[in-house]
């Protein structure tokens, strides 16, 4: 048995799913811009954890210089190298920007990534805990359609399979590689 199940919107109904989306990140939008204006930065950086995606650094093309309360590691992304400052609290400017982020991540809540945005509004949000690692649904836009990649949860230890949105369609995982794949 496959460790996720993978399922597929049709166009019409993902483009409407995803204007939903870009309606929910509306009032989160102001704030980011003045959030990124504030420390000159040019994107954020996002993790996802069990709560959901959130903001933990900032993204910087070019290396800004040394700030106090910064810590800055060169991380390399489709678009090429960028610098990422996360903060570092042992200084009051690190602390700052921890509380600048934490009430970013609380004006945007679960619309800060489409991934668990969308995990959420379906219904088919699921988490899997085995060997060492933690498995959890992704959803994504891809090539018009709305996708989602839903893992599977051991029998007896998790909660079961959440109940299938009706605007999904199960496809197998070669289906889905064939839409994801560039």
């Amino acid at each position: 048995m496959s460790d996720r199940r993978y399922f597929v919107m049709d166009e019409e109904k993902s483009k409407a799913f995803w204007a939903r989306y870009q309606e929910a990140l509306k009032p989160g939008e102001k704030a980011m811009q003045e959030f990124l204006k504030e420390y000159g930065a040019d994107n954020t950086w996002v993790s996802q954890g069990l709560g959901g995606e959130s903001v933990v650094g900032l993204v910087f093309n070019e290396h800004p210089g040394e700030r106090k309360g910064f810590k800055f590691e060169r991380r390399h992304t489709e678009q090429g190298f960028v610098y990422v400052a996360f903060p570092d609290r042992r200084y009051k400017e690190g602390k700052a920007l921890q509380k600048g982020m934490g009430t970013l991540n609380s004006t945007l809540g679960r619309a800060a990534c489409f991934s668990g945005w969308a995990a959420d509004e379906l219904g088919m949000y699921c988490e899997r805990i085995g060997d060492g690692h933690i498995s959890v649904s992704a959803a994504g836009y891809q090539k018009g359609r709305v996708i989602l990649a839903v893992p599977v949860p051991n029998e007896g230890r998790e909660p079961g399979f959440p109940s299938i949105h009706p605007d999904l369609t199960e496809i197998k995982k070669s289906e889905f590689v064939a839409i994801t794949e560039e």
